[in-house]
Formats: structure tokens, C-alpha cells, sequence
């Protein structure tokens, strides 16, 4: 066990039930991280739990670096904060040499126990990329790089069921073009960086490259790290998931080894995966069913050729002929028993006259069939 193992450990047991700010009490630890420690608190003021990051680094050189990250996060949440699906800053403060960061604690489970828990076929993990994406969309508007998307740092709140983007300790912002972190600092998680973040030049795309891999990770459930790559750089992956030749070319673009060459927006990529036809808009996230989508029954139809060839499919099925003549039998059953005897005769003398009436359905003569229903209800008596 290392020394510095025991001194972090020391400092944490430290802080439990330490209050800081006068405000906020420490309950727990809830992770470390390369440039501190997060815990979770109790605002005493509110009552509320938060979640308070601590930045904890001794060597001079790397506090200068962290600080300003740190200090990056600030003003990212102040910015980001306002979406739904972004944790709120509450408070940052300095206190015994020491700098804090307290913001909206999130309820839920972060996407690597959702990921390995559960099985993931090309429609739900369509439905989980869109999901993650359409945050992303936001922060990317801001001007803001993400830089750390891991499925560690992308929460499912228990409350609605909704993705929620956390830690933005890595930002990168893009203001007028100019880059306001060093670009020789490479920030991130290595199996989710491309080359040119690990270089230090993040791009966007460098992002949408991130939620490609997680994307991988859901279809195969094999953890990043253990992927291979061939000669060119780009990840083997195909063998390992049954999916659609178009998902496969989507993500496979999203994870191009070269920037240039994936999407460059992600505006672009919901979009193109919105149009895949296993993508049904409903495959939602449903946390009383061990992580299996709740499916909406209610989907559209298809239109135009494809609506005409799978209602001829219905229509030509044994099932759905025998239960429509059950049906029509029992319908003209109920309503002439009602009618007088002289009626009800000529009704069942009436077979070949119905028989008829029935093939029409089958041969598709909608018209004649309105009309041949028209008559009878007009005059019953005329069979």
C-alpha cells in the first residue's frame, strides 16, 4: 500500500463531518479524481444533499494546471447550468488553502452499471446515443469541448429517467476561435480520446468520437480498453454486435481515427441516426424493468409502399381472415335476431348472397362493399 494511498486516505477521514463554508457537512466520499476528491454533503441551510469537489494537489507545477481547470469548471457550470440535464453550480469558495466547488447533487446510477447490466440491440443503444447527444448538442452551442465523455461521467437520473452530463473539470472553450486552455496539455480518458486530443488539440468531433465509443461498448459490452485496432487506427468491432450495415457506417464515422473524417457536428449525427429505420423515437429509458427500454406500442405506421405492403401482409394472414369472417357472421347474427321472423329467414336463405359479401373483402372492393353495408342497414328486409 503506497504512502500516498494512506495520506489521501487520512485527508478523507479528515473531512467526514468536517462543515465547510459553515454551510455544507460532509457525509461521504464519493471518488477521487487526478486533481481532487468529491464527497457528498448535506446543505445545512437548505437542508439539501450536494456534491462538493475538493482540489487537493501538493506539486506546485500540476496546482497551477489544476487550478485553472478547476477554475474552467467555475464558470462552465454558471454557463451550462441552466439546461436540465446539466448539474447546477451552487456555491465556489476557498478555505484553508484549500478550493471547493459545490453543485446539484444527481440521483441515479452512472451509464457503466446501465451499459454491462443490460442488453443493448441496435434500437435501444440508437435511443441512448440520441439521448447523449442531444445534451452534448447544448454544450457544444456554448462553444464548450467536454473532453472527459466516459460512461463514469454520464449519469440516468432516478427521478425522470433523463440523462445528466457530469464533471466538466476537463472543459475546453472555443471563444472566436481562440483556444483558451494550453493545447500541449492532453486532458481525458485515454480509451475515449482520439489522436488529436491526445495530442492536446480537442476538437468537437473529439467529443462525438467519445459517445461513438460508448456506443461500441453498449453493442459488444466490452470495455473500451480491450478493443483492437488495426494498422490505420481504427477499432475492430463489427464481429462482435448484430447491427444494420447503415448503424455500423454511422458509428464507424463517428469514430474515424482521423478528425477530418468523422462528423463534424452533432447536429449531424441525430440526425442520421434518427433516420435508421430500427430507430422507432420510443425506445425509452425505463428503470422498473432491469434496465430494458419501455417500448411505446403506439409507433406510426409506415407510409407509402411500405404501408400498402404490410397491411396486405395483415390482410393475407389465416388468423385475420378466419377471426374477420367470425366477426362479420356474429355481427349480422346479433342484428337480425332482432328483426322479424321473415327477416331472420331470409338472412340465412341469404348464404351465397353473404359468402359473396365476404370475398369482396378479401379481393379489396372497398367501394362495393360500403355500399352492398349501406343497403342493408337502410333496408334490412331487402335480402
Amino acid at each position: 500500500m503506497s504512502d500516498r494511498f494512506l495520506v489521501t486516505n487520512k485527508i478523507i477521514r479528515k473531512m467526514i463531518g468536517r462543515i465547510l463554508n459553515g454551510t455544507y457537512k460532509i457525509i461521504s466520499e464519493l471518488g477521487q479524481g487526478g486533481f481532487g476528491t468529491t464527497y457528498l454533503a448535506i446543505d445545512r441551510d437548505k437542508p439539501n444533499h450536494r456534491v462538493v469537489k475538493q482540489l487537493t494537489i501538493n506539486d506546485p507545477q500540476v496546482f497551477t494546471i489544476a487550478k485553472r481547470l478547476f477554475d474552467q469548471e467555475v464558470e462552465t457550470l454558471k454557463r451550462l447550468g441552466k439546461h436540465n440535464q446539466i448539474p447546477k453550480l451552487f456555491d465556489n469558495f476557498e478555505e484553508g488553502g484549500q478550493f471547493y466547488l459545490v453543485q446539484e447533487f444527481i440521483e441515479g446510477h452512472d451509464l457503466t452499471e446501465e451499459i454491462y447490466s443490460g442488453s443493448f440491440n441496435e434500437a435501444r443503444t440508437i435511443q441512448l446515443l440520441i439521448e447523449i447527444l442531444e445534451v452534448l448538442e447544448y454544450v457544444h452551442e456554448q462553444g464548450v469541448i467536454h473532453r472527459d465523455l466516459k460512461p463514469q461521467n454520464i449519469m440516468r437520473r432516478t427521478s425522470d429517467g433523463k440523462i445528466v452530463l457530469i464533471d466538466f473539470g476537463a472543459v475546453k472553450h472555443k471563444i472566436t476561435g481562440l483556444t483558451v486552455t494550453n493545447k500541449t496539455i492532453a486532458v481525458g480518458t485515454p480509451e475515449y480520446m482520439p489522436m488529436e486530443q491526445m495530442k492536446g488539440e480537442p476538437r468537437f468531433c473529439s467529443d462525438i468520437y467519445a459517445v461513438g465509443v460508448m456506443g461500441i461498448e453498449a453493442l459488444t459490452r466490452t470495455h473500451a480498453s480491450q478493443f483492437v485496432k488495426d494498422s490505420s487506427g481504427e477499432i475492430i468491432w463489427k464481429d462482435k454486435a448484430n447491427v444494420s450495415s447503415k448503424f455500423a457506417g454511422i458509428l464507424d464515422k463517428m469514430i474515424k481515427d482521423y478528425w477530418q473524417h468523422r462528423y463534424q457536428t452533432v447536429a449531424q449525427v441525430i440526425t442520421e441516426l434518427r433516420g435508421i429505420g430500427s430507430y422507432a423515437g420510443n425506445n425509452r429509458y425505463s428503470p422498473s424493468n432491469n434496465y430494458s427500454p419501455q417500448i411505446d406500442r403506439t409507433f406510426p405506421l409506415p407510409s407509402g409502399k411500405l404501408a400498402k405492403t404490410e397491411i396486405q401482409k395483415i390482410e393475407d394472414s389465416p388468423s385475420f381472415l378466419e377471426k374477420s369472417k367470425v366477426i362479420l357472421y356474429a355481427v349480422v347474427l346479433f342484428a337480425t335476431c332482432f328483426l322479424a321472423p321473415t327477416a331472420y329467414s331470409k338472412v340465412f336463405n341469404s348464404s351465397d348472397y353473404w359468402d359473396s359479401l365476404i370475398n369482396k373483402i378479401w379481393q379489396g372492393h372497398n367501394n362495393q362493399l360500403k355500399k352492398d353495408w349501406e343497403d342493408i342497414w337502410n333496408d334490412p328486409f331487402s335480402l
